[in-house]
């Protein structure tokens, strides 16, 4: 901590009673928050649907603000009730979030919490805050963050695993795809389209590779599972890298790094499980830190690893190089790793056309090229009519996923000064906003890694170029990231079990234990996600799949039904209509069939 911090004021006291009108108004808003934060501790989520608190919480507002309000006034400089008021704000704002963890009103209201600490600090006197780090302790905060943060995702989604809610699609298409390479060194799975077939018919990504050696020592869904996070959150390393290159302090660099490992997006997608874009994050955040200190071989080494991950990898990769070239920036390297992304893009396309099942841009584009289409209609299409392309891109449902994007990096991405960065938003218009793909606008799906990543290095650039007023923006990103992660997924809830899903995931798993390890299965996405680790897994998610889909001599049928399976009834009963299928195991949460015409297990 540095020696001017507060320069000696914090000791400072006096009497309370020769304070100005406008230090009383200080002190009543402090205590206020810290009374209202006592109040939320005390009450319930029924508390936010009446207007008036009940006994005990009304009782906690006024014991805890009366304490604090006193004992503010007997501090005669305001230097420390201003901390204290940022204190209590946001604990304030912290105790709502973790109230209303992923209801409806969580989004909206966190938005509103946010605009609440921003103007609190807006209004706070902190130029005199001055603190101060060592580079050792920057790098010891740094690795305990990069721990703690896989640790928290690796045990949700170990809870999320015995709780039956590790889905099929994505992480148990990639997780038996991981036990057939373990087997034969090769990427296929049944799961995924419910024939064999190897995954690059689908997508490009031999980075999968990286990962075998881990799995042949782990070999485990949940191993899998754990290492997603840590891929995810390792992207904290090459971001305070980039801080330093950028000649940020150390408590800027450490704030920034608070930000990425509580980023909504990054812990949504780290508890999602296993998918090919967890690499988009922490590789885009290495290009761009080579590319900034001029490291021909790492910004190489890391773009050729990008353009691994996935056919369209190969976008980020043309975007910034693109961005350098308009930059003036090593212009040599960037026109040849342009000219590579379109190379790559290219050949992968047409070899996905002839071999595999195409990229999939009518899935995504289909509002601007129809069935039928290319991506160049969609060219076309912006080009033409402009209109069009606003009207898909500004709908209610994106404008609050951008909220949750910028609100916890308060907008500090359009606050650079260099009109070239305006290139880096590409992504994340093509992606997330022109895009019909719900999932694709969704912060807790994969779609948003590589823009997620994108969105720090912007910020990270427009806070280098601020002036003295940074400090309280970086305050309030860092304010606003915590409450913004609260209201979703860091939660403590997300670490337990209620006694009715114990109850619930022991009838599951003793219903489970009557298909042998060996048999071929079809099953809905739970519990598809715990019976990856086996040779024939397909996937049921309709009553036509039934048919259309899965192989006539599959085994085993394993259906979810009850509470957000309901859907899944009319599939029950069209089993049950079956000949050769005997109903071994009726609960109130899965159903078994036995196919007796499939013979014995393999």
């Amino acid at each position: 901590m540095g020696k001017g911090f507060f320069r000696k004021e914090l000791t400072q006291t006096g009497s309370p009673f020769k304070l100005k009108p406008g230090q009383y108004i200080l002190r009543l808003l402090t205590a206020w928050f810290f009374g209202a934060f006592a109040a939320v501790l005390v009450g319930d989520y029924n508390a936010f649907l009446s207007p008036l608190l009940g006994k005990s919480s009304l009782f906690a507002l006024l014991v805890i603000g009366f304490v604090v309000f006193v004992g503010t006034c007997f501090l005669k400089r305001d230097k420390l009730v201003f901390l204290l008021l940022i204190l209590g704000t946001e604990s304030f704002c912290l105790s709502i979030t973790l109230k209303i963890v992923n209801t409806t009103i969580s989004v909206p209201l966190s938005v509103g919490l946010c605009l609440v600490l921003c103007a609190v600090v807006a209004y706070s006197d902190l130029k005199d805050l001055d603190l101060k780090i060592k580079n050792r302790t920057l790098y010891i905060a740094v690795a305990v963050m990069l721990v703690l943060m896989t640790a928290y995702i690796g045990a949700a989604c170990i809870v999320k695993y015995n709780n039956y809610n590790v889905y099929g699609y994505d992480h148990g298409i990639f997780a038996q795809m991981f036990h057939n390479m373990k087997e034969t060194g090769q990427m296929v799975t049944t799961y995924e389209r419910n024939e064999l077939m190897s995954h690059f018919k689908v997508h490009f990504s031999p980075i999968f590779y990286l990962l075998l050696p881990l799995y042949m020592i782990f070999p485990s869904s949940q191993a899998l599972l754990i290492i997603n996070g840590f891929i995810i959150i390792s992207g904290i390393v090459p971001l305070m890298f980039l801080c330093k290159r950028f000649k940020l302090s150390n408590i800027a660099t450490l704030l920034f790094c608070i930000c990425y490992a509580i980023y909504p997006t990054f812990i949504g997608n780290g508890l999602w499980g296993l998918h090919e874009n967890a690499f988009l994050a922490p590789l885009i955040l290495w290009l761009f830190y080579f590319s900034e200190k001029d490291c021909t071989l790492g910004a190489v080494i890391f773009a050729v690893l990008l353009l691994c991950v996935k056919e369209d990898a190969a976008m980020y990769l043309a975007i910034i190089a693109l961005y350098y070239i308009v930059s003036g920036k090593s212009l040599a390297r960037n026109f040849i790793l342009l000219a590579l992304s379109l190379l790559c893009f290219g050949a992968v396309t047409m070899l996905m056309q002839k071999y595999g099942l195409g990229i999939m841009s009518a899935s995504r584009f289909g509002n601007y090229i129809g069935e039928d289409g290319s991506l160049f209609t969609m060219i076309r299409s912006v080009i033409e009519n402009p209109s069009f392309t606003l009207a898909q891109v500004f709908t209610t449902d994106k404008l609050l996923f951008l909220l949750q994007m910028f609100m916890p990096l308060c907008f500090l991405p359009f606050l650079g000064k260099k009109p070239a960065r305006l290139i880096l938003f590409i992504p994340m218009l093509l992606i997330n906003l022109m895009t019909r793909y719900s999932y694709g606008y969704d912060i807790y799906f994969q779609y948003t890694l590589g823009s997620a990543a994108i969105l720090f290095y912007l910020s990270v650039a427009a806070y280098s170029e601020m002036g003295e007023k940074r400090k309280k923006t970086l305050i309030c990103a860092t304010l606003c990231s915590t409450v913004m992660a609260c209201s979703t997924y860091l939660s403590p809830g997300y670490l337990g079990r209620t006694d009715d899903v114990k109850q619930r995931n022991e009838e599951i798993k003793q219903a489970l234990s009557v298909i042998p390890d060996d048999a071929s299965v079809a099953a809905t996405d739970s519990p598809a996600g715990n019976l990856t680790e086996r040779d024939e897994l397909y996937y049921i998610n309709s009553a036509n799949k039934i048919y259309s889909d899965v192989p006539k001599d599959v085994e085993y049928y394993a259906i979810r039904r009850g509470h957000g399976w309901e859907r899944m009834e009319e599939v029950i009963e069209k089993l049950r209509d079956t000949d050769g299928l005997t109903e071994i195991v009726t609960t109130e949460n899965i159903v078994i069939f036995k196919n007796e015409n499939a013979g014995a297990g393999k």
